[in-house]
C-alpha cells in the first residue's frame, strides 16, 4: 500500500458510457492498492444533453454485480453501492426517487450542466470570459443544492477547470471566494460532504478538486465530512494521488475522512 487513505468512493465502471472496466476488474485493481473500501457511483445524468447516455444505467445489473463481488471478496474488501447523479433543481424528485430504488450506500451530487448545456462541450464559455463562466457554474451549484437534498457528497467541485478552453484556467478562490463560500456553507448547514476528487492530477492541472485553498476553507468555515475520491474511469486509475490527497488534509487540518453506508456517515481516523 502506497498510502493511508483506504476508500475510493468516486469509481465508474462499464456500466458507465465512459469507463472502461468491469465492477470486478475495478475490486481487483483495489485490492493490489491497499484499498479497502470501495464505492462504485456509475453515471446517472437525467436530461443530459444529446443522446444523454449517461441515463442508461440498468439498475438490476448493476446491483447484481455490485453484490456478485460483495460476496466474492468480502475477506479483502467493502464494496458499496453508489450512484453519481447529475443534479439540476428540476429533477429534485427523480432525484429522491433513485436513492430508493438503487437502495444506495451513498449519492454524490455532481453539476455536469449549466442552463442545458454540458460544460464538457464548451457551450457555457460562449461569449463568456473565464472568471464570468466560472461564476455561472458556481450560482448552478448552489441552485442545485439548496433545491436538492437527497445526496451525500458534493462532487467535484471546481472541475470546470478541466474544460475551460485556455492553458491559463486554473481557478483562483479569490476571485470566487463569494460564491464558494455559499455552496461550503450550504454543505455544512445541511451536514453533507464535500469530495477531495484526484483527477485533477491526471487532467494535468497539478492539484485536485477542490484545490487545496477551498479544503482549508471548508475547515476554516466548520467543514467536518471529507471523502475522498480518484474519479477512475479505469482501473488503474483507482487510488491514484491520494497521497498528495491526505498531505493536504493534514495541511488544513483535518484528521478524519468519512464513507457512507446506507447514507450514514462513518468516519476513520487519517493516519500519519
Amino acid at each position: 500500500m502506497n498510502n493511508t487513505i483506504i476508500t475510493d468512493l468516486h469509481v465508474h465502471s462499464i456500466h458507465s458510457s465512459d469507463a472502461k472496466n468491469s465492477i470486478e476488474e475495478n475490486c481487483l485493481s483495489a485490492i493490489s492498492k491497499g484499498i479497502s473500501i470501495l464505492g462504485f457511483t456509475d453515471h446517472i445524468d437525467i436530461d443530459y444533453p444529446g443522446e444523454g447516455v449517461f441515463s442508461k444505467l440498468d439498475k438490476n445489473v448493476y446491483i447484481s454485480d455490485i453484490n456478485e463481488c460483495k460476496k466474492k471478496y468480502f475477506h479483502d474488501l467493502t464494496v458499496l453501492t453508489g450512484l453519481e447523479i447529475g443534479l439540476q433543481p428540476h429533477l429534485k424528485e427523480i432525484t429522491d426517487t433513485l436513492s430508493k430504488q438503487f437502495d444506495v450506500d451513498y449519492i454524490i451530487g455532481s453539476t455536469h450542466c449549466v442552463m442545458g448545456e454540458e460544460i464538457s462541450a464548451n457551450g457555457l464559455f460562449k461569449n463568456r470570459g473565464m472568471i464570468e463562466s466560472y461564476n455561472r457554474y458556481f450560482e448552478a451549484i448552489i441552485e442545485n443544492i439548496s433545491t436538492i437534498d437527497n445526496f451525500d457528497i458534493l462532487g467535484h467541485l471546481d472541475f470546470i477547470e478541466r474544460y475551460y478552453p485556455s492553458n491559463d484556467k486554473i481557478l483562483k478562490y479569490e476571485n470566487h471566494s463569494t460564491l464558494i463560500d455559499i455552496i461550503l456553507k450550504i454543505l455544512i448547514d445541511k451536514k453533507k460532504a464535500l469530495e477531495i476528487n484526484t483527477s485533477g492530477y491526471r487532467y494535468k492541472l497539478g492539484k485536485p478538486h477542490p484545490s487545496f485553498e477551498v479544503i482549508k476553507r471548508y475547515k476554516e468555515l466548520g467543514g467536518e465530512f471529507i471523502c475522498i475520491g480518484s474519479d477512475a474511469h479505469f482501473a488503474n486509475h483507482i487510488g491514484a494521488d491520494f497521497d498528495k490527497a491526505k498531505n493536504m488534509l493534514i495541511e488544513a487540518g483535518f484528521t478524519r475522512y468519512h464513507y457512507f453506508i446506507k447514507q450514514q456517515p462513518v468516519s476513520l481516523e487519517i493516519s500519519l
